[in-house]
């Protein structure tokens, strides 16, 4: 039995991870305090792996009578849940990432400069078109004369599902739109 809980509680973690992101981020919007979306992200993830560790040991590893088997059941709930943890974070990020390390490319190769200059460098216009030739690409569109059709729906289904998951985390969603 106690396998099965330990195995069952691991499998659950990413469930935990998101409730615990869910409640940072909205109490991170109501607080007066400016934190980025990022660090409330990381932070649930250590709340997540300090209490996936702690019901680890409470519900499955702490009975155990042989310490080896402890320390590599604490161990291997560690691997898991960083696992789960590191794909989560990387789903999370995945679009400010881009964004964000162009930007501070350009920074690095022509120094400093203001908002309206990385703005002409960045190139909203050039940025968009890539994207729309990209989703061409993946067959998600097609181009019919100066238009642009759906193709296939199932970005269409995994953007409602990050829409909603924005929802439950306190993001304004209306403005992803």
């Amino acid at each position: 039995m106690m396998p099965m809980m330990f195995i069952l509680l691991l499998l659950l973690s990413p469930l935990l991870l998101f409730a615990l992101h869910a409640v940072f981020s909205r109490a991170a919007l109501a607080s007066e305090a400016k934190i980025s979306s990022p660090v409330v992200a990381m932070a649930s993830i250590v709340a997540g792996f300090a209490a996936t560790l702690g019901l680890a040991w409470f519900l499955c590893l702490g009975h155990l009578d042989d310490d080896a088997q402890r320390v590599f059941g604490l161990l291997y709930a560690s691997i898991v849940y960083g696992c789960f943890s590191y794909a989560y974070l990387h789903l999370f990020l995945m679009g400010e990432t881009a964004r964000r390390l162009h930007i501070l490319y350009e920074l690095k190769v022509h120094g400093p400069f203001g908002r309206d200059e990385i703005t002409a460098r960045y190139g909203a216009k050039d940025m968009l078109g890539a994207r729309m030739e990209r989703l061409v690409g993946m067959g998600q569109l097609r181009r019919e004369g100066n238009r642009y059709v759906l193709q296939k729906l199932f970005l269409v289904r995994a953007s409602k599902l990050l829409m909603a998951w924005g929802k439950v985390i306190g993001f304004h969603t209306e403005a992803l739109r």
